[in-house]
């Protein structure tokens, strides 16, 4: 199962999207559920998993830091052991400093910004991962690194 939480904030054609990608999984019998509302208040609402089942998760909401950060401990929970949460748009709207409190938040969780071999990564989209051995996502981008801290 897939399931989706949109605040449709960008007008009509968000609403039409939504109502297509409902239309388009009901007709192929795709197991897709789209929520409307918003992280991380409406989050428990639109999953229909239990806590641990989730493998992957896409944020990509209002591009603030704070915003980030609520948005990863709000779906943080029901995501399994082993995962991928893939952060969109960091680089363009400088939510680094974002990544890093999501980094202290989850100590288990690295950070990687994604590089293609063919193509740019113009938005900085990069991924938090945990549970994988080291070297699995090794070729996808460099590896981001907290800060030592002062003593």
């Amino acid at each position: 199962p897939i399931d989706v939480l949109d605040a449709e904030q960008e007008g009509g054609s968000n609403r039409r999207g939504t109502e297509l990608t409902r239309r388009i999984a009901r007709e192929e019998g795709r197991d897709i559920q789209v929520t409307v509302g918003f992280s991380p208040r409406d989050t428990a609402a639109a999953l229909r998993g239990a806590n641990g089942t989730y493998d992957l998760a896409l944020i990509d909401g209002k591009h603030t830091d704070r915003q980030m950060i609520v948005d990863f401990l709000g779906i943080r929970p029901t995501m399994s052991n082993t995962a991928v949460a893939i952060f969109h748009d960091v680089g363009v709207f400088g939510m680094w400093p974002g990544v890093l409190k999501v980094l202290h938040a989850d100590h288990a969780a690295k950070y990687r910004t994604f590089e293609g071999h063919w193509t740019k990564n113009r938005l900085g989209t990069g991924f938090a991962y945990w549970g994988f051995p080291e070297d699995v996502f090794r070729d996808f981008g460099p590896l981001m690194r907290l800060p030592r801290q002062r003593r």
